[in-house]
């Protein structure tokens, strides 16, 4: 009786609100630098064998020295997938400074 009401107060909760990851959609951000610019691009692959519909967002969050001058940009949209295909979802560059900090996210969600 002790392992039933341990099981429903303790495990249940967190089971009913966990997350679950995204196993069939790989998402990547592919980062590289020329002079003073940052080159960014968002790639999905689609790992099934078949085709799937998908949408995402990608957030990028630039902080200045200090915390001053911040600026965010965020772009958002569908795409099929055909089964194992890779595609490139955008490309974006900006420019740098070695004491800026640049947060990057690329969420996709199943349609």
């Amino acid at each position: 009786m002790k392992s039933l009401a341990l099981f429903i107060f303790f495990i249940l909760p967190i089971i009913s609100f966990s997350q679950t990851m995204n196993k069939e959609v790989k998402a990547k951000i592919e980062v590289s630098y020329s002079e003073d610019l940052i080159l960014i691009k968002g790639t999905a692959e689609n790992l099934t064998d078949v085709y799937k519909s998908i949408s995402y967002k990608l957030s990028v969050i630039k902080n200045g020295e200090n915390g001053g001058n911040k600026s965010t940009n965020a772009q958002s949209g569908r795409e099929t997938l055909y089964a194992n295909q890779i595609k490139d979802l955008w490309k974006t560059q900006i420019n740098s400074n070695p004491t800026d900090e640049i947060i990057l996210l690329l969420l996709i969600y199943d349609e």
